[in-house]
Order: C-alpha cells, then structure tokens, then sequence
C-alpha cells in the first residue's frame, strides 16, 4: 500500500494515508490507537496538507485531483481544477500560498487568494525516487511560519530560499555526508531553524533567526547525529525543542535538539 504520514499541528495526533484512506492515530498510547477513519477518495492519496483551520486538509490523489476536506464532519468542501499530477503538497500558515510539486520535477506557488500562479521553478528529485509514492521520498518544500519564505531543495546539497514578497531567491550549499542527498527542508515553528535532513545520518539545523533575504550569503549550522530507517514524516514539536519523525517498521522517534539524544517505540 501506499503511505502518507503527517503529525497533526498540535502534535498529538498521527494522520496516516493508506491508498484512498485517511486514518488519525494516537501514536502516543502503549501501542498505536485508532481514533478515526475516513475514505477520502475513490483512488491512491499522494500527499495532504492541514489547512489554516486545522479541521480540513488539502489532497492529491494520483488520478490527478486535489481537494479539500473538513475532517471533524467528512465533507468534501472544494476540488481544485488547475493542478495536475501533483506528487506533494505545502500550505503556507497563513493560507494563502499553495505550493506543488509535480513528477516532472517542477514545484509551482500559487496564490489562493486571487487564483494564480506567482511562482515556479525547479525542485530536486532523486532519480530512482521519482517513481516512488511516498512524498517523504521526495525532498521537500517548506514556507516560513510568516509566510515569507519558501525553501526547497534544487541539487542533491543545496536549496533554495524564495522571497514571497517580491520573488527574488538565493542558493545555499550545504555540507552533506559522502552520497547523501537532501531528504527534507522544514521550518521551526517559531522560524528561528530550518532543518535539513538527509538519508538518515544526520540533521543540520541552520540559524534563521534574524534572516534577512539581502544580507545573509550564508547561514551558521548546527550538525546533529542520527540514523533512521525510511522517513515517512518529521516535525518539529510546538515547542521547538523536540523532533519527531514517523519511519519505516513503523516506529515513532522523538529527537531532543538540546543534546541529539532520540529515541524511539
């Protein structure tokens, strides 16, 4: 089957999408429970996203349909009509962008508020990953929590930042272990980081605090170590002070950024 898995904004909950089915888990009980199942579509869910009010999610399916859903009451609220073969999905916090990669490698911003396309480029796609269903496979693409920013990746070790307000970007390197690629670019919740992650051996967290579009070539790091399987999700905690990350088995892991120590169930 085919899996897409998303911590809930608030952390508390696990949504998991199995083809055409969206099940909300509590990944924190003694063993995974239940709390909800929904059939969101009559085929495989590629990717989803929360929407701003946190009761609906936003869907690709691989029939080339997105729409959106209140979940609290499992009603279909719209079908967008202008995206096609979208493989992932990112919402920016305050509603208004869309962004979406497709499997052609391009990742499109849209605006939702006035219906059109403000930006589009090219995002980084493994090779032997474009053919895979799981959008963690895919690396990834964040906005900023002021909805200023988008981040993504466009080479196998760098990423690109796009200034939402007047649609300059910049390119960074970044320093990766022997044959790793980035995996998945991801704004605190706070914007203060912007953590990378690659196959699995470590993190890098990079200092935004204070990020200003004209002036900052580069950005100060923070390696952290790791090793995880296969990552279907990662996010950070409300807090900020923890990583969790859903992979492969599946296992929860939880990562404490103050001193690199996880664990996992």
């Amino acid at each position: 089957p085919c899996y897409v898995a998303k911590f809930s904004p608030d952390s508390k909950h696990l949504y998991v999408a199995e083809d055409s089915t969206l099940n909300i888990i509590n990944p924190f009980a003694d063993t995974f429970a239940l709390v909800k199942k929904i059939v969101l579509h009559h085929d495989v869910i590629n990717d989803f996203e929360f929407a701003v009010n946190d009761a609906d999610i936003i869907y690709s399916s691989s029939d080339n349909e997105m729409r959106k859903w209140n979940i609290k009451d499992s009603i279909l609220l719209y079908t967008y009509t202008d995206f096609t073969k979208v493989k992932s999905i990112q919402l920016s916090k305050d509603g208004k962008f869309l962004s979406a990669v497709s499997k052609d490698s391009t990742i499109r911003v849209n605006d939702l508020f006035t219906a059109t396309t403000v930006s589009k480029g090219k995002i980084f796609l493994e090779a032997t990953s474009k053919s895979n269903s799981f959008p963690s496979m895919y690396a990834s693409q964040s906005f900023s929590p002021d909805s200023k920013y988008l981040a993504y990746p466009v080479t196998k070790d760098s990423f690109r930042i796009v200034n939402l307000v007047d649609l300059y970007s910049r390119k960074y390197n970044i320093k990766l272990s022997s044959k790793s690629i980035i995996r998945h670019s991801l704004f605190s919740n706070d914007g203060n980081d912007l953590m990378i992650t690659n196959d699995g051996y470590d993190i890098t967290l990079l200092n935004m605090k204070e990020y200003d579009f004209n002036k900052n070539y580069r950005l100060d790091d923070k390696k952290i170590k790791f090793y995880s399987n296969s990552i279907f999700t990662i996010q950070f905690k409300k807090d900020d002070k923890e990583l969790y990350f859903f992979q492969y088995g599946p296992d929860l892991g939880i990562i404490d950024l103050s001193n690199g120590k996880g664990n996992s169930k």
